[in-house]
């Protein structure tokens, strides 16, 4: 029996916490923050199960192997269920690529290191590769997997030889986490947001609360604000706490809705959810939380966070051409069907033990047979693909994420060109002479793409030039822009803030005669496009932007074992072809045009319809391969537009009168000079 009471407001908070969890992940806009929610989730984490271990302890009933036992029974026998099913489905419908990435994800779920595992192969949360990650969403499980290891023995101890030392403990635990949070935002966003040590704040808040609801005397009613003739929950039902619990839910629903920058966001939520736990206790609040639908939604919070996601991906993976609403549906009834028939009998059965061991055993070595298969077809009717985006990327270190590394399997991938400090000192420059560069090439990964194909042209021309792209860094960052810095761990912030400076500084000494820039334009839709464009145009004869290839609907695979899987065979003389992906295709023309249209002085150079076949894309030139993944040309395709580059570029740069190359002070450029 349960040694703390039932509380049906906290389970109407869970309610809270998922459903905009689920809403930003399809991408409802008015929900900007709802990723916050598992915020909202960590700290009645913390309260629980603080509470339970404080209970249990009081009455002399606390055992680690029976604590750590019901947390297995609560989290394992769904997590399991959702993994099998998962691999499953990945085994009947999806490409045998799929299977070494999923099958790592899932070894990392069950290992509760997920968080660790996405962030040692720099997946971001917030990149492009997160939308097809079946395991993303189970880094939060991990944090709190972790917690439940170590937390207890810290609760234990102070309880057992220092218990007037208890609060003191959790309160410095919060701040020194706290602290490490605003030391590591801006140098390494993602660990910040993956690990348990940014996170422990949140969970010890929770913790917090629960240690001072069994604080005898006024000290747990001063420790959070309350008057000192005030001294337990008791005396905590009143017109003023029930202010304050409504307080907390606007405070949550506030964090949900509203973008902040250069602020821990999850201040917000996180004071918020300990306001209604605290003083939710009556009042209107609590008639809230208590509605029967939230309390349905909050007892169905597990299964829903771990269903919705997987959902979701698998989705994105069948190319199912569905509104994304009617997801809801599916991701529903499996949470229903799990919630009566796998977690309320895990959790009264105390013999079940034993059946999640060998369940999670099993599902542990068929993961590891998934990760450890080769996952390819035999590509040896095609003619071997080239990549040299990767050759023309400055990034300072020459790393590769495993992302891509999966994608470019069975490629051929050229010597990187850049040295180790090309990313801030002019890129990877080609050409004679010790004169400015001609041309300037910007971009992100298309930059990148499209850079060989460039460069025949511009040694065609007998020109100097610059590349100067990073794979998954905005192109387009700059001193306005470079106070936030994105969430990627590729560049340090001080390696961003020089690589955006740089740009700048040299454009502006060299004063090119064209500067072409080239991205993904899809992913761009807010104002430093504008304004670096307009700077683009004072310091450049002239500005010329590549128009993206028409995007596949297939996501972040590789189209060489795509065709093998579809059973696409190579055919000397024939085209074949793929579906567009029509959503993205059109926001990206519609950006281009937008961009062309703000920017007069910008000129373009249109690429789309060299690929483009009704509502299809090329992806097969007889025995060549056109595109690498959904978005990205490989050499040959990109080298299918030369003939355009080549007329475009030729003739901005004859249009561009000789007087006007004189470097800013009539200095003179030597590849190696410095900042």
């Amino acid at each position: 029996m349960s040694l703390i009471a039932y509380r049906r407001e906290i389970d109407g908070l869970r309610a809270v916490a998922v459903v905009p969890v689920i809403l930003f992940h399809l991408q409802v806009k008015a929900l900007s923050g709802g990723f916050l929610g598992v915020d909202v989730f960590f700290v009645i984490s913390g309260y629980l199960i603080t509470s339970i271990i404080l209970a249990e302890m009081s009455a002399d009933r606390f055992s680690f192997r029976e604590f750590w036992a019901r947390r297995a029974r609560r989290i394992l026998p769904a997590l399991l269920v959702v993994i099998a099913t998962s691999l499953l489905a990945y085994w009947w419908f999806l490409s045998r690529t799929e299977l070494p990435g999923v099958g790592q994800e899932a070894m990392a779920a069950l290992g509760s290191v997920s968080n660790i595992y996405y962030l040692t192969t720099s997946i971001s949360y917030w990149g492009n590769a997160a939308d097809y990650l079946n395991f993303l969403h189970c880094w939060s499980l991990s944090v709190e997997e972790q917690f439940y290891l170590v937390f207890p023995l810290l609760v234990w101890l102070h309880v057992r030889y220092r218990p007037q030392n208890l609060i003191a403990f959790l309160v410095t635990l919060m701040v020194l986490s706290f602290a490490l949070v605003i030391l590591t935002t801006k140098k390494f966003p993602d660990a910040t947001f993956y690990l348990l040590p940014t996170r422990a704040w949140e969970l010890a808040a929770g913790a917090l609360l629960a240690a001072l609801e069994r604080t005898p005397g006024q000290s747990g009613a001063r420790a959070i604000g309350l008057p000192a003739t005030w001294s337990g929950p008791a005396e905590w039902a009143g017109r003023w706490c029930a202010l304050l619990g409504i307080a907390g839910l606007c405070l949550i629903a506030f964090s949900y809705c509203v973008t902040l920058r250069r602020f821990p966001k999850s201040i917000i939520p996180v004071y918020g959810t300990c306001l209604v736990i605290g003083f939710a206790r009556t009042g209107l609040s609590r008639n809230l939380l208590s509605h029967p639908s939230l309390l349905h939604i909050g007892k169905l919070s597990y299964s829903l966070y771990l269903w919705h996601w997987p959902v979701m991906v698998f989705a994105r993976k069948l190319d199912v051409a569905v509104n994304s609403w009617i997801l809801l549906i599916p991701i529903y009834v499996l949470s229903l069907a799990t919630y009566h028939a796998v977690e309320q009998p895990g959790r009264k059965k105390h013999g079940t033990l034993a059946v999640i061991g060998v369940a999670y055993l099993t599902l542990l070595i068929v993961s590891g047979l998934f990760a450890s298969s080769d996952g390819k077809y035999d590509t040896s009717e095609f003619n071997r693909p080239e990549y040299a985006g990767i050759s023309y990327n400055v990034l300072p270190r020459p790393q590769v994420h495993e992302a891509l590394q999966r994608i470019t399997a069975g490629c051929s991938v050229p010597d990187r060109l850049a040295k180790p400090d090309a990313y801030k000192a002019g890129g990877i420059i080609v050409g004679e002479g010790n004169s400015p560069p001609d041309v300037v090439v910007l971009g992100d990964s298309h930059g990148c793409m499209w850079s060989k194909a460039i460069h025949h042209v511009t040694d065609e021309l007998g020109v100097k030039a610059s590349f100067w792209s990073i794979d998954g860094v905005d192109p387009f960052s700059s001193s306005a822009t470079q106070a936030v810095l994105p969430s990627f761990i590729d560049l340090t912030a001080k390696e961003f803030r020089d690589y955006s400076q740089g740009r700048r500084e040299l454009i502006k000494q060299w004063h090119p005669k064209l500067v072409i820039v080239c991205a993904r334009w899809a992913k761009y839709d807010h104002e430093p496009e504008n304004e670096f464009l307009r700077f683009l145009s004072q310091n450049a004869d002239e500005v010329l932007l590549i128009e993206q290839p028409p995007e596949l609907t297939i996501g972040k695979r590789s189209v060489l074992q795509y065709l093998c899987y579809q059973q696409i065979k190579p055919v000397s003389g024939t085209r074949q072809y793929l579906p567009l992906n029509q959503t993205m295709t059109q926001k990206a023309s519609q950006r281009f045009r937008d961009l062309l249209h703000e920017n007069p002085n910008c000129k373009a150079v249109r690429t789309a319809d060299l690929y483009t076949h009704g509502a299809e894309a090329l992806c097969l030139d007889s025995k060549e391969v056109v595109y690498l993944d959904d978005d990205h040309l490989t050499t040959f395709g990109s080298l299918l537009s030369l003939p355009r580059l080549e007329e475009t570029i030729g003739k901005a740069l004859k249009n561009v009168p000789q007087a006007s190359r004189t470097p800013e002070n009539g200095a003179s450029f030597s590849p190696d000079q410095q900042l």
